[in-house]
């Protein structure tokens, strides 16, 4: 697994995390992740 994947891979868990934690609330999962929420919805569209 390359350097590039495993950054991936673990930001993709991170957001699972924090969707989980909230129920599946974007917007709460967002600011969870110190992100904005449009943010958080380009990260998921992005990470699949």
């Amino acid at each position: 697994m390359t350097f590039k994947e495993m950054v991936l891979d673990y930001e993709r868990r991170l957001i699972q995390a924090a969707l989980r934690e909230t129920g599946g609330h974007q917007r709460r999962a967002a600011l969870a992740l110190g992100l904005l929420p449009t943010t958080l919805h380009e990260k998921m569209k992005r990470l699949g």
